[in-house]
C-alpha cells in the first residue's frame, strides 16, 4: 500500500503511459526498499552483523540492479536529452542521487572487504541511504523537464510575416506586414468586397490609402506612405518598425472619393533572429497582380508551421515563415535578404513565370533547397515540386473526362511547356481509352469566334488546360454563347485555373457549375480540411483556396524534412533528409 501511494505522488502519474511509468516506478521503489531494508537490519545487527550481511548479499545484488535498470527508465521518460542533468533542477537533483547511490554502492562493498570496520561503515551506508531517501523524495516532487512545454508550444499561433485581415464595415481590408521584423518592412494592403459566390475581389474606384502603424513604445506612431502597385489592386509603402512588440495598424480607405471607417488590426513584430527557432523563407510577389494567390501560399505555410509548433516537432524550436515581397527590389534582393536572416530553406515561390524561375535561379545561387516549386523548374539542383506533375495531371484530367461516358472530347490548350506537356498526356490517355479527341490552341481565334468553333464541333467535354490569362477570355465566351451551351458532360480544367479571380470574374460557366477542375489537392482530402480548419481558426476573414492548400503541403513536407534533419541544419542536411523521404 505504502508503495503504490508513493508511485502514485511521483510523475507516474502525469504521464500518458500511466500503466508503464507505475509498474517501473513501483519495480524501482520495491527494489531500493529490499536496499534500504537490509543495510538497515545488518547496521542494527548485534553482535555479529557480518554474517546476516553474507545471507542479504544476494539479495542485495538483485535489488541494486533492478534499481539502477529501472532508474535508468525513469530517467529516460523524465528528461528529454542528456544535457538537462545539468541544464534543469530536476536533472541537478537526479545527479545527487545518483552520486549518493554510488556513495552507498562504494561502502557497501568496503564494509564486505573491511570487516573489522564493517559496522562503522554500515552506519554510514545507513545515513547515506537516509540522504538518498530524502534526495528521492523531493526529486519526486520537483517538475520534470517533460512537464514543461517546449519554446514552441508556449505560444503556438501563426509565427512570421503577419498576414491580417481587417474590416471597416462595408469591405474587407487584407493588410501584410513584410517581412514583419524589426526594422525595414513592406506595409501592403488592399480593399476588397464579396461577390455572389462569397469570393473576395478587388473594390474598384479605390483612390487612396491612409496607414498609421502604432506601437505602445517609444516609437511612438508612423505614417506609412502607401502608393498603388502598377498592374495590381494592392497598395504598398515602406516602414521601418523600430522596436519588438505589437503594433496596431490603422487603414483608411478613399472609394470614389469618399473617406471610409477605418479598418484596424495588430501585428506582432518581433526580431529576425533569435534563440530556440528555425526560419523558412518566402519570396514571392506579395503586391503584384497575383498578390492574393501568394500571399494565401504564404498562409497555408504558416499554418504547417504553426502545427509543427504545438507538437514540438522541430525540437522544440519555433518554426517562423517570413515572407519578402519580390516586387518592391526583384525576385534576386527577395532571396539576398532572405539569406541574410539566415533561412533554413525556401518554399512556395510565387509570382509570373518569368518572377517565380528568377527565384528559383536566385534560391540556386544562394545555395538554398526551395521546397514547393512549379513542375519546370524542379530540374533546378536543390529544387522539389510538391504537387502532381504536368503528365499526372492530364492523365487524371482525361480519366476524370472518361468516367463521364462520353463519345468525345475537345483539348483547348496553351503554348507554354508545363499547358503543351499535359494536353499531351491527356490526349494520349484518352486516345488509349478509345474516345476521339480533337485540339485547339486557345488562341486559335478570338475568344467568341473560338467558342462558336467549340460549339459547331458539339464535343462531350471540353479540357481547358491553359494559363489563367489566356483561359479567361476563352470562359467568358462559352458561357456568354446565345443561346447558350455547354458539353453535355460539362468541362474540366487543369488545376492552374483554381482561383477565386477566376471563379469571380469566369463568367456564366463558372457561376453555373459548368466547368469542374483536376488537381492534386482534393478538396475532401484530410489536408485540405486541416487547412480550412486552421485557416477558420487563425486567419478570421481569409478565404480557402487552391494556392493556401498548397502552401499547406508545401509546410507538410518542410516540417517533415526539418524534423529528419535533427539538429543539423544546415542546407547539406536538408537536402539529404528530403532526397532520403521523398526521392
Amino acid at each position: 500500500m505504502l508503495l503504490g501511494a508513493l508511485a502514485l505522488s511521483g510523475h507516474a502519474l502525469a504521464e500518458a503511459d500511466r500503466t508503464a511509468q507505475l509498474t517501473v516506478l513501483g519495480i524501482h521503489l520495491l527494489a531500493v526498499s529490499v536496499w534500504v531494508g537490509a543495510i538497515v537490519a545488518v547496521a542494527a545487527a548485534l553482535p555479529h552483523p557480518g554474517s546476516l550481511a553474507r545471507r542479504l548479499t544476494p539479495a542485495v545484488a538483485l535489488s541494486v540492479a533492478v534499481m539502477a535498470v529501472t532508474g535508468l527508465y525513469n530517467a529516460h521518460v523524465n528528461l528529454r536529452d542528456l544535457g538537462q542533468l545539468a541544464s534543469s533542477t530536476y536533472g541537478r537533483l537526479l545527479d545527487a542521487k545518483v552520486g549518493l547511490v554510488a556513495v552507498m554502492v562504494v561502502v557497501g562493498l568496503l564494509a564486505s572487504l573491511l570487516r573489522t570496520r564493517s559496522r562503522t561503515l554500515r552506519a554510514v551506508e545507513a545515513v547515506v541511504a537516509v540522504a538518498v531517501l530524502t534526495t528521492a523524495g523531493v526529486l519526486a516532487q520537483t517538475p520534470n523537464p517533460v512537464s514543461f512545454p517546449y519554446p514552441s508550444q508556449l505560444d503556438a499561433r501563426p509565427a512570421g510575416t503577419p498576414l491580417l485581415s481587417a474590416s471597416n464595415g462595408r469591405n474587407l481590408v487584407p493588410i501584410a506586414v513584410t517581412p514583419g521584423v524589426v526594422g525595414a518592412n513592406r506595409v501592403i494592403v488592399g480593399v476588397d468586397r464579396t461577390d455572389d459566390n462569397d469570393l473576395p475581389v478587388p473594390v474598384d474606384g479605390v483612390d487612396a490609402l491612409e496607414v498609421t502603424a502604432t506601437c505602445g513604445c517609444a516609437a511612438g506612431t508612423l505614417r506609412v506612405t502607401m502608393s498603388r502597385v502598377p498592374g495590381s489592386p494592392w497598395f504598398a509603402g515602406d516602414a521601418t518598425l523600430g522596436a519588438a512588440g505589437d503594433w496596431t495598424l490603422t487603414a483608411r480607405a478613399r472609394v470614389a472619393g469618399v473617406l471610409e471607417d477605418p479598418a484596424v488590426e495588430t501585428a506582432e513584430v518581433h526580431p529576425a533572429a533569435g534563440p530556440d527557432q528555425v526560419l523558412v523563407g518566402v519570396a514571392a510577389d506579395l503586391s503584384g497582380p497575383a498578390g492574393q494567390a501568394c500571399q494565401d501560399g504564404v498562409i497555408g505555410l504558416q499554418a504547417a508551421a504553426v502545427e509543427a509548433n504545438q507538437q514540438a516537432a522541430v525540437g522544440g524550436d519555433t518554426l517562423r515563415v517570413l515572407a519578402v515581397d519580390s516586387v518592391a527590389g526583384g525576385p534576386a534582393a527577395a532571396v539576398e535578404r532572405l539569406r541574410g536572416f539566415h533561412v533554413a530553406a525556401l518554399a512556395v515561390p510565387c509570382g509570373d513565370t518569368a518572377t517565380t524561375a528568377a527565384i528559383v535561379a536566385a534560391g540556386e545561387r544562394a545555395g538554398l533547397p526551395m521546397v514547393g516549386v512549379p513542375e519546370a523548374l524542379a530540374a533546378a539542383p536543390w529544387a522539389w515540386t510538391t504537387g502532381l506533375g504536368a503528365t499526372g495531371e492530364g492523365v487524371a484530367l482525361a480519366d476524370q473526362a472518361a468516367s463521364h461516358n462520353i463519345l468525345s472530347a475537345l483539348v483547348i490548350a496553351g503554348h507554354d511547356r508545363h499547358d503543351t506537356r499535359e494536353a499531351d498526356a491527356a490526349a494520349a490517355r484518352l486516345d488509349a481509352l478509345g474516345i476521339p479527341v480533337r485540339r485547339l490552341a486557345v488562341d486559335a481565334d478570338p475568344p467568341a469566334t473560338l467558342a462558336e468553333r467549340v460549339r459547331a464541333l458539339n464535343p462531350g467535354t471540353v479540357m481547358i488546360v491553359a494559363s489563367q490569362g489566356a483561359a479567361l477570355p476563352v470562359i467568358q465566351a462559352l458561357g456568354a454563347l446565345q443561346p447558350s451551351w455547354s458539353p453535355i458532360a460539362g468541362a474540366l480544367a487543369a488545376s492552374e485555373l483554381m482561383s477565386n479571380s477566376l471563379a469571380s470574374a469566369g463568367g456564366e460557366w463558372i457561376y453555373k457549375g459548368r466547368i469542374n477542375f483536376a488537381s492534386e489537392v482534393d478538396p475532401d482530402d484530410t489536408a485540405a480540411i486541416v487547412y480550412a480548419s486552421r485557416l477558420e481558426q487563425w486567419y478570421g476573414g481569409r478565404r480557402p483556396s487552391i494556392d493556401g492548400v498548397r502552401g499547406y503541403v508545401a509546410g507538410w513536407v518542410m516540417n517533415n524534412v526539418l524534423r529528419d534533419a535533427g539538429d543539423d541544419r544546415s542546407p547539406q542536411r536538408l537536402v539529404s533528409a528530403i532526397e532520403t523521404r521523398f526521392g
